[in-house]
């Protein structure tokens, strides 16, 4: 039995479309948001979101979750390769799309599934592109799932952290909303054309995909406690990967010598990443490389004085009641 869609998705106001042209977003581009919650997301995801939240997980399924630009893709390379450790090597010929399942796919506007529509028709001949190609893909998958999705927690299934385990990466909003800016630079026209500062009330405001940022983080906060709910966080990774691999490891039950831990480590590296197309995702119209420096504190490199004090006020706003601090260098 369906479960009810716990959110209304509507069209995005006239009044909210100009806020965010003012901000430099593209005013064609046709975006939804769910109430409550007031997650933004392409028009398409109207169609598939009850779908995707009727999503059944399986016990052996690893789901890897996190607001974008949080490194998501790294996490996923290292619980892949924790997972995989005897077919590391086939990264150099096997994309990332075709070893994971991202179910945010089936909305997002932005990414090429013309492989993943040959496998679809391959594998679910029956089914309709329309329905989703990704989940239905996942499930027709029969082997043990590594699923991927920026949506927050809310809009998952309820049961989800009673059935499989999740992992989520936390990253500090300044490098966030950094990294987040030169993605969308590279995107074009068709999603951003504004300044920096632009872009930075963009993000405040949570006027872009998948916003507000806080929500996101709070909903996973609540789960801390979870026995299947493990929080990374960005900068931890970056500073001693080896002890986040050993908890990470240990959370998903493997038991792993530090030594490959270190091989791990060594090919999910960001060089490797930057380097190999094949640990990136396949996006449609996107010049350039979206493993751009993997930095902790790349905000200084373009933040003026007044926008750090802006978002300095709007973080000491915004995370009252958060249980840890970010670091942020």
């Amino acid at each position: 039995m369906s479960l009810k869609l716990p959110v209304a998705v509507k069209d995005l106001p006239e009044e909210r479309v100009k806020q965010r042209a003012a901000q430099g977003m593209n005013p064609l581009q046709l975006i939804v948001y769910t109430e409550p919650y007031d997650v933004l997301v392409p028009e398409p995801y109207k169609r598939v979101a009850e779908k995707i939240y009727n999503f059944k997980f399986r016990t052996d399924d690893i789901v890897v979750t996190t607001f974008p630009k949080s490194g998501t893709l790294w996490t996923m390379e290292l619980v892949w390769a924790l997972t995989h450790l005897d077919r590391i090597n086939d990264t150099q010929k096997e994309n990332i799309n075709d070893r994971v399942f991202m179910i945010d796919d089936d909305f997002l506007d932005m990414v090429n599934l013309e492989k993943a529509k040959l496998r679809f028709s391959e594998q679910c001949p029956e089914a309709e592109h329309k329905e989703g190609v990704t989940r239905q893909l996942a499930e027709a998958a029969t082997t043990p799932r590594i699923i991927w999705t920026h949506l927050p927690l809310a809009l998952l299934h309820p049961d989800l952290l009673k059935t499989c385990k999740v992992v989520y990466v936390a990253r500090n909003p300044k490098d966030v909303c950094v990294s987040f800016y030169h993605f969308g630079k590279q995107l074009g026209e068709r999603f951003f054309t504004g300044t920096f500062d632009d872009f930075l009330d963009a993000f405040m405001d949570g006027h872009l995909f998948y916003g507000p940022y806080w929500d996101h983080i709070r909903q996973a906060r609540q789960q801390k406690d979870n026995p299947n709910f493990h929080m990374l966080f960005y900068e931890d990774l970056k500073t001693n990967i080896l002890e986040e691999l050993r908890k990470l490891s240990s959370f998903l039950g493997l038991e792993i010598d530090d030594d490959t831990l270190l091989k791990v480590a060594d090919y999910a590296k960001f060089d490797r990443m930057k380097s190999n197309p094949n640990m990136r995702t396949n996006l449609l119209n996107f010049e350039g490389n979206h493993c751009r420096k993997g930095q902790i504190g790349d905000w200084a490199n373009i933040a003026t004085p007044e926008m750090d004090a802006k978002i300095e006020r709007w973080i000491q706003e915004n995370s009252e009641g958060i249980d840890f601090t970010f670091r942020y260098k």
